[in-house]
């Protein structure tokens, strides 16, 4: 996913910044400038489909379903429903900024320098997962609990009719 995005900030890149050609145009009309060969655009058309493929492949095998599958995996039973539900929120809502703050930042940045900055949160997101995403494979729910240090609220002091009790007698 992140070489499809660095290869689209490229191609964009080249693209924004091929020398300009006058054809039959008067040197008043042209202004041409300092850059990229327009050759060099034609031999890569084919670049910005070819990533687009690769990132939809990409994208679709691994983090739009993480959402769903980790979740699944390391929230205990108790806690899964209200974790997964803000799990899925925050994930469309970030989907949402990302489509919404796109059409704010491009003249900005130009749409390699957004492709570009694509290209770095999916590197950024490549470490937070390698690094802090514990493996889950043939894990029980009481290793999950371990592994994440978290309690579940039946493990609180209090919890239940003794706990009521426990208040009332207070």
């Amino acid at each position: 996913m992140s070489v499809a995005n660095a290869a689209l900030g490229t191609f964009f890149y080249l693209d924004e910044n091929v020398a300009v050609t006058c054809g039959n145009s008067t040197a008043s009309e042209c202004s041409p400038k300092e850059g990229f060969s327009p050759e060099l655009l034609d031999g890569i058309g084919w670049m910005p489909l070819a990533s687009m493929i690769c990132f939809v492949v990409a994208f679709f095998s691994g983090y739009a379903p993480q959402a769903f599958v980790v979740n699944g995996e390391i929230f205990s039973l108790e806690a899964k429903a209200v974790s997964s539900s803000f799990s899925i929120f925050t994930n469309f809502l970030l989907a949402f900024t990302m489509a919404n703050i796109h059409t704010s930042l491009v003249p900005l940045i130009g749409v390699s320098g957004m492709f570009f900055v694509y290209f770095g949160l999916a590197v950024f997101c490549l470490v937070v997962v390698a690094f802090f995403l514990p493996e889950t494979t043939g894990k029980s729910p009481q290793e999950m609990k371990q592994i994440f240090g978290g309690a579940t609220y039946r493990d609180h002091e209090g919890y239940g009719m003794s706990g009521i009790n426990a208040v009332a007698a207070t």
